[in-house]
């Protein structure tokens, strides 16, 4: 079926009953944004996150600003999304800036068969390779790299390189020249 949205089951079958209608609304524009679209830096995959701002929220729910903000923060405390900033890292719906919206089924797998968590991927999840390297960055690279376990985990949790035994495959050679130069400043 063409112009079409997958919506998983797990919407249908498990969460509708416990939810309030803007929080349903939300979730639906959610869904829309991420698997409504293929991801352009894998062309066989749908979207896992994308940014989606409170003006849109608004726009395509037609809810008030207090109402999507209270059923964005109701979804977020019950693990059904999550959200990460520009650089992938897991936000809480907490801070200012861009925020990459991802939807979250219960009781569903999301760990790769290498072990490394599916972070949801996002081409925006990589910064502009006009970003100057800043300190903060640094900071964030820093962290994340010790809480991914290394350069190569975070590298597959971006979606950048992918692991298969003793094979890495670059899936995104920009991404990963801009990391290996963070990587660089950082030692």
């Amino acid at each position: 079926m063409t112009n079409s949205t997958p919506v998983p089951n797990c919407l249908f079958d498990e969460i509708l009953p416990m939810l309030k209608p803007a929080e349903l609304k939300i979730l639906l524009i959610i869904i829309r944004q991420t698997y409504g679209w293929i991801d352009p830096r894998f062309p066989k995959k749908r979207k896992q996150s994308d940014w989606i701002s409170q003006s849109q929220f608004q726009h395509k729910t037609g809810l008030s600003r207090k109402a999507v903000s209270t059923a964005v923060a109701s979804l977020i405390r019950s693990n059904l999304v999550r959200v990460y900033d520009a650089s992938g890292i897991e936000v809480g719906g907490s801070g200012k800036g861009r925020k990459f919206y991802a939807f979250y089924c219960p009781n569903e797998q999301n760990v790769l068969k290498n072990g490394v968590k599916n972070i949801p991927q996002n081409g925006n999840f990589l910064p502009s390779t006009k970003e100057n390297i800043t300190k903060i960055t640094l900071h964030k690279f820093q962290k994340e790299m010790e809480m991914a376990g290394g350069f190569r985990q975070l590298m597959a949790q971006k979606g950048i390189i992918r692991i298969t035994g003793n094979e890495v495959v670059i899936l995104d050679t920009k991404g990963y020249q801009y990391w290996r130069e963070v990587e660089g400043q950082v030692s």
